[in-house]
């Protein structure tokens, strides 16, 4: 597939290599060779990535469902695989439903979130397998769910439980990845210029995630400054060298600017 319009062109890989056509409409049109199109695929499998290490669901869904046999009616157990992201940032939501397909629904603790469902999240779960270490079993799962009948389903969703199985060796190339580092940004990521000491001092990048080992990574790469907040989540503050070399890296692959808190924030 085709992808019209500016936005597209933007977010993926700069360069000559892409060739664009004006048709009649008007409208820019990418040609990419198949090549190019491996490229793009990995690209966005590695963003996805990048955000699904650091926050967002992946799990079973258990609903009931009901059905009439012979004029009866009864009532089911039925397990889906579900992928969320949830986000105050409309735009944000709205982008990744236009790029990666899924829908959209109102929620409780974030505004919108962007979700899919059954075999499109086992569709995506394949996707990001390689760029989302702390994902592994959860998406073994749902391929698993995929080739069972409905009984066997059930019982994957209902014995299931994840353990996050990645550790800090597993980020240490993904770190280094522009489009992965997008995706943890686009996730959590913030930039603030608060004061300290009642001096000015240059803005800086932080995000927050449960994900320790990414923290670690991140760490390791870049230098941060860790900070727990709560009881499970960390937030991570870049100095403002790493936060220049991070934000070169991934200015060109980032959904939406990144959002700016104040001091009083």
């Amino acid at each position: 597939m085709d992808y019209v319009g500016s936005y597209y062109i933007s977010f993926l890989p700069c360069g000559s290599i892409y060739r664009a056509m004006v048709e009649s409409t008007g409208e820019l049109r990418v040609i990419r060779t198949p090549e190019q199109q491996e490229q793009e695929r990995r690209d966005r499998a590695a963003f996805l990535g990048g955000i699904f290490a650091t926050g967002g669901r992946i799990s079973f869904t258990i609903e009931n469902q009901t059905k009439t046999v012979g004029g009866v009616e009864r009532t089911y157990k039925y397990a889906y695989p579900f992928i969320s992201f949830g986000d105050e940032n409309l735009i944000k939501i709205a982008k990744l439903k236009e790029i990666f397909g899924g829908r959209t629904k109102p929620n409780g603790k974030n505004p919108v979130t962007w979700y899919l469902k059954s075999e499109d999240a086992v569709d995506l779960a394949m996707v990001i397998r390689d760029f989302c270490p702390n994902r592994g079993e959860i998406i073994t799962a749902f391929e698993n769910w995929e080739n069972a009948d409905t009984e066997e389903k059930l019982r994957l969703a209902r014995d299931f439980r994840e353990k996050e199985e990645a550790n800090f060796e597993s980020y240490r190339e993904l770190v280094r990845n522009p489009q992965f580092l997008a995706g943890v940004l686009t996730a959590r990521g913030g930039l603030s210029n608060a004061l300290r000491r009642g001096a000015p001092r240059g803005t800086v990048l932080f995000f927050s995630s449960t994900n320790e080992q990414l923290v670690k990574a991140l760490k390791k790469e870049y230098g941060a400054g860790i900070m727990q907040v709560g009881k499970k989540s960390n937030q991570t503050t870049f100095g403002e060298t790493a936060t220049a070399r991070i934000l070169e890296l991934t200015r060109d692959h980032l959904l939406v600017p990144l959002k700016v808190l104040q001091e009083d924030e």
